[in-house]
């Protein structure tokens, strides 16, 4: 019957994707294959080849169900010609389940060296060759397994990369990092931080944030799913934990984008834990810097602004249509920016009490520094605890016989990998120096001992930031009793407290803090009967109002 059946089907495989685009193995198995049906005489009716597939099931490689199909359905016998068993399976159960079903129909099997005979030892050669190669593949499975643990355990990422990132050996490094990729990486970073500031209000604004950036670089529009993955990635923090592979939080090789303070906003916002009030302002019309900022003093509306119907003369004004008193806020801009200069002017503190207020922030400003490298000392310290801590639980590890004790140390020490890899990411991300006082405090005492100033001269922009630093909250406006009484940010509010109740200070010779050359009144340090935190009010607004000067939300 062998010298009967001419016919011949070849099957070949490759299971990299490098051999696929270099060629060499399939392009060796397919001439060695026509040569020795040559040889022998056989027709090669058809080729079927499955390239870059592993051998380890049946199911995964489409050639080769084709291939059964169609020995299945024809009614000739054919010969499958394949360069060797470990090219047609890799598992011994699999091997067997194919050969038994090829040979069932009538059709041979055959490598170059000829066909498979039927014995008892050639079959059981073929059966070893079969659990030969099962061997080799899951051996090899293993060693992979084990050292791309080992990587991801020294925190080389060995998986996919979001956008934004791409893969660079840096000076130094045994292997590839993983880098920002400009310009992409860019666009990424301000579309995360800009929600995480709420600059971008929602996600639908993300994407069209990016998909505007996208179209300047070339690249094709994204979708919501897109955004949404991006925004829930930790992995753009480059410190997270991969509980697939039971690997606790630690610092990776990535070059961050964002810090996780930023990520965590970003969370908040998404789970709706940090809603922030965004007030709208018409950027394209520098004439109106009030609007949207001034209400009715009767429907509590905010103003709009245009001009009038010859298009001549700019008025805000109240468009609520069942507003009875909305006349009393129409206005000219000339005026109301005039009333609101005088409004600047009266909430500015005097002199004095700002000279008093740098003595005293200063020293506040020396404990706290102080108090940042002594932080980073005693992070280092506990680092130090948690080292020896894990030779101690290691000690006892190497000396237990007992399968849960084992396990329990084991546990405890991947807790204290945790806890030290968290610490560590606190003091790498913590380098950066604090602002020297005069310098830190030079910006709040220049703006706040003349906004009218800043307000009158400064550009669109520079008003918008005036009222986010000297408010909390929008301002009442009319003709005819001009600005109710404003809703002062926390620094302008504690200057206009102290500046109303000097009445109640102490002596000075009880206070030590009063600058030498100063003999006006002296600010108490007991207020109404009860200690004023006097200290802790000035550091906080000051560390506010440093970080709205240089992340406006406008």
């Amino acid at each position: 019957m062998e010298n009967e059946i001419k016919q011949c089907l070849i099957y070949c495989r490759v299971s990299t994707p490098d051999q696929v685009s270099n060629g060499g193995g399939l392009d060796s198995q397919e001439r060695i294959c026509r040569n020795a049906a040559q040889q022998f005489g056989w027709e090669v009716k058809k080729q079927f080849i499955d390239a870059g597939i592993s051998a380890k099931d049946i199911e995964s490689r489409p050639q080769l169900n084709i291939m059964l199909d169609f020995l299945n359905k024809t009614k000739e016998p054919y010969i499958v010609l394949f360069y060797d068993i470990s090219r047609l399976s890799r598992d011994n159960c699999d091997w067997g389940l194919l050969r038994k079903a090829i040979e069932r129909k009538g059709h041979l099997l055959a490598t170059p060296r000829g066909f498979m005979e039927q014995t008892a030892v050639a079959k059981l050669i073929a059966n070893m060759e079969a659990a030969q190669a099962q061997y080799f593949r899951e051996s090899n499975l293993e060693r992979n397994n084990a050292f791309s643990l080992e990587c991801l355990k020294q925190g080389w990422w060995i998986y996919g990369i979001p956008a934004g990132y791409k893969w660079e050996k840096l000076p130094g490094d045994q292997r590839k990092s993983i880098v920002p990729k400009a310009p992409e990486a860019d666009i990424v970073k301000q579309a995360l931080e800009d929600f995480a500031s709420a600059k971008l209000i929602s996600q639908s604004n993300v994407l069209d944030f990016i998909n505007t950036k996208w179209k300047e670089i070339g690249k094709r529009e994204t979708d919501l799913n897109f955004v949404k993955r991006i925004l829930t990635k930790q992995f753009y923090t480059g410190f997270f934990a991969f509980p697939k592979k039971a690997i606790p939080a630690q610092k990776w090789h990535i070059i961050p984008m964002i810090d996780m303070e930023t990520y965590n906003l970003i969370q908040d916002r998404l789970a709706g834990r940090n809603r922030i009030k965004h007030r709208k302002y018409n950027k394209h019309d520098e004439r109106f810097p009030l609007k949207s900022f001034v209400v009715c003093p009767i429907c509590g509306r905010p103003l709009t602004a245009s001009l009038t119907k010859g298009g001549k003369y700019p008025y805000y004004q109240c468009q609520n249509i069942k507003c009875a008193g909305k006349r009393l806020a129409n206005v000219s801009p000339q005026v109301i920016h005039t009333d609101f200069a005088d409004l600047l002017k009266q909430i500015t503190p005097a002199a004095p009490l700002v000279a008093w207020t740098r003595a005293l922030a200063k020293s506040i400003y020396a404990e706290h520094y102080s108090a940042f490298y002594a932080d980073k000392e005693a992070k280092k310290h506990q680092i130090n605890a948690i080292e020896q801590e894990k030779d101690s639980v290691f000690h006892s590890f190497l000396k237990s016989t007992c399968d849960s004790m084992r396990k329990m140390c084991e546990n405890k020490m991947n807790d204290l990998d945790a806890e030290k890899a968290a610490l560590e990411n606190v003091i790498v991300n913590d380098t950066a120096e604090i602002m020297p006082f005069d310098e830190a405090f030079g910006y709040v005492a220049d703006f706040i001992s003349r906004p009218q100033a800043a307000w009158q001269c400064g550009d669109y922009d520079s008003q918008q930031l005036v009222l986010d630093l000297c408010f909390s909250d929008r301002i009442s406006y009319n003709k005819e009793q001009k600005f109710g009484t404003p809703a002062l940010s926390p620094i302008f509010a504690l200057f206009n407290d102290l500046s109303r109740d000097t009445r109640k200070v102490v002596p000075p010779a009880r206070i030590g803090l009063a600058p030498g050359p100063y003999q006006g009144p002296v600010l108490p340090l007991y207020y109404g009967g009860e200690p004023c935190n006097y200290k802790h009010q000035i550091w906080k607004i000051n560390q506010n109002f440093l970080c709205v000067r240089t992340n406006s939300r406008r």
